[in-house]
């Protein structure tokens, strides 16, 4: 009986070990989602998703202890919704906050073009952490079979690409606060 009480209960100092852990970890992960988020999403390989995974167990590990436990993982869940919740709701005010202090005006680019008139921005695929054989790779998901028919792409924030073809038009709005739109030719806009 004692060793099953011994996997189900945690004692106070441990449960407490538990949330410090919980939270030191998230922010850790956390920060390594938002630095290598967008790319891991464009280019899911399975290197990507081999370090995904071995984060997570390791992150997993690291927060129940020495001798994890129903209650130790229960505060821990507990404690990841909790931060979950609260920074998943005031961190996008943060991050605008402080983009509003960086820029002096509110928002900022956050979609990225990274080809005009079939040819890549080769900077911005740089700056993106974007190999031009991810990029091709995107291309081809999006159906286009020959670099002629691209007019504009788009790494979007969330690391999709929209493909705008070389004989379709744009309304000028549709790319407000898109970093590399004034680069686009006039030809490709219908107010133009």
């Amino acid at each position: 009986m004692d060793s099953i009480v011994s996997h189900l209960g945690i004692s106070v100092p441990n449960a407490l070990g538990v949330v410090v852990s919980a939270s030191i970890l998230y922010v850790a992960v956390a920060a390594v989602l938002r630095h290598w988020g967008r790319r891991m999403n464009m280019t899911a390989s399975t290197g990507t998703i081999a370090l995904v995974t071995l984060v997570g167990a390791i992150a997993a590990r690291a927060t129940l202890g020495d001798a994890p436990t129903l209650a130790g993982g229960l505060v821990a869940i507990g404690t990841l919704v909790l931060l979950e919740r609260v920074f998943g709701r005031w961190m996008p005010a943060v991050r605008q906050f402080s983009r509003r202090r960086r820029t002096g005006r509110r928002g900022g680019p956050t979609a990225v073009v990274l080809m005009v008139n079939g040819e890549p921005r080769h900077d911005e695929l740089q700056r993106a952490g974007l190999a031009e054989t991810a990029l091709w790779s995107l291309l081809r998901q999006s159906g286009v079979g020959h670099l002629d028919e691209v007019g504009v792409a788009v790494l979007e924030p969330r690391g999709g690409l929209s493909v705008i073809r070389a004989d379709q038009h744009l309304d000028r709005r549709l790319l407000t606060g898109v970093r590399g739109a004034e680069d686009i030719p006039d030809s490709y806009f219908t107010d133009s």
